[in-house]
């Protein structure tokens, strides 16, 4: 005597998974399918943060490098603008200080734009760093292959703190900027030479002392932000020298 088997169609199939809990689904399959599908995932997501890494940090410098290009234009050209005797100096006064005027606005968008990659730099260091620690903690030994840090601690941050050399550099240019706009402007009011330059000076020195409080006040902000989100901190060697 053959034992009859019993065939469930598709509608009884359907109707069998309406009385099953999704939760339940879920805990069904196998963990070692639920794990390479986060490891699948996490190695996703860390090649785009790594990307995104990269692409900030490289159209900082080419933003900068695209700054730098145009002003030594605009002045180039004003100089030879200068030697032209067919123009008016007024004339030319007041085309300087709308061209200086306009390289100040294209660089306050650069100089900002620097400031915010270096945050957002810290940002996706802390969170590739994050990845890493799943990794760590699934298997500790890879530690002692890893040269970049296994915590999202802003060290990128508190590094900066002290303004990264693109932001600074930034920063003397606009002032430079500022300064030559200014003294344009004075000499218009037909104001002693000695006066232009000495006014020239504070000028200068104020814009550099406000572009490096506003870059200051900005990372540190995000550096204090940084550190009330941190979950992991840094695992310490026994062996490293302290």
């Amino acid at each position: 005597m053959y034992r009859k088997t019993a065939h469930i169609s598709i509608r009884q199939k359907n109707k069998i998974r309406e009385f099953i809990p999704i939760d339940k689904m879920k805990q069904s399959i196998p963990k070692q399918n639920q794990c390479s599908d986060s490891i699948e995932f996490l190695l996703s997501e860390y090649s785009e943060i790594f990307e995104e890494f990269r692409r900030v940090r490289t159209e900082g410098v080419q933003r900068l490098n695209f700054f730098v290009t145009l002003t030594s234009g605009v002045l180039g050209g004003l100089a030879i603008l200068s030697q032209l005797t067919a123009l008016n100096f007024f004339i030319f006064q007041i085309l300087g200080i709308f061209l200086i005027a306009v390289l100040i606005l294209f660089g306050w968008e650069v100089f900002r734009y620097l400031v915010s990659r270096d945050i957002n730099s810290d940002f996706n260091m802390r969170a590739m760093g994050r990845i890493r620690r799943y990794f760590v903690e699934k298997d500790p030994e890879i530690t002692n292959y890893l040269l970049w840090s296994s915590d999202d601690e802003p060290y990128l941050l508190q590094q900066y703190r002290t303004l990264s050399s693109l932001i600074v550099t930034m920063i003397y240019l606009m002032g430079i900027l500022i300064t030559l706009d200014t003294g344009m402007i004075l000499s218009i009011s037909l104001i002693p030479i000695k006066a232009i330059i000495a006014i020239g000076v504070i000028v200068f020195l104020i814009s550099i002392y406000l572009l490096r409080i506003y870059a200051k006040k900005r990372i540190n902000m995000a550096y204090a932000k940084a550190l009330k989100i941190s979950k992991f901190k840094k695992i310490y060697d026994t062996n490293d020298d302290v």
